[in-house]
């Protein structure tokens, strides 16, 4: 695999269409809501009051509600947010507790601002990294050229 370089699409109005295309075809609400899990769909139409009460039992936690992220000791931070996100456990063990870190951050930020969304785009970018881990992505070694490659233009 060969990288272009950027002067060679830099003012390519035709490439930047087509990318700005596929960009808006990923992040339509339309595609997005086929990308939604159960939980998330049921969340995300369940009214904003629900959807910070779900948000605040997950992450301060309830001793009646197994799963709940809280401030125990029972276990790592990273086990402990496994139980309710076992995707974490598909990440390597440094990408675990910065993923755990991360999240939790987000959370406590999130909750003093009251921006609560802030939180399922943290957990939704780890979940993605988890999902691309377990698929294989990145295990290549990249491949160093010694010298520019020439590649003709993309089209479409």
């Amino acid at each position: 695999m060969a990288a272009i370089p950027s002067a060679d699409y830099r003012n390519d109005e035709e490439v930047r269409e087509d990318l700005i295309y596929k960009l808006y075809t990923i992040t339509h609400p339309d595609v997005l809501q086929r990308l939604y899990s159960a939980e998330e769909k049921a969340m995300k139409d369940c009214g904003p009051e629900a959807y910070e009460r779900y948000w605040r039992r997950l992450f301060l936690g309830q001793k009646h509600r197994p799963g709940a992220v809280s401030l125990d000791d029972n276990g790592t931070l990273e086990d402990r947010l496994a139980r309710p996100f076992p995707w974490i456990k598909l990440l390597s063990v440094q990408d675990q507790r910065t993923c755990a870190r991360d999240i939790i951050d987000t959370a406590r930020g999130a909750f003093v601002v009251n921006q609560l969304g802030r939180i399922v785009t943290e957990i939704k970018a780890w979940r993605n990294t988890a999902e691309a881990v377990a698929a294989g992505w990145g295990q290549d070694e990249a491949e160093w050229l010694r010298e520019p490659v020439t590649v003709t233009k993309p089209r479409v």
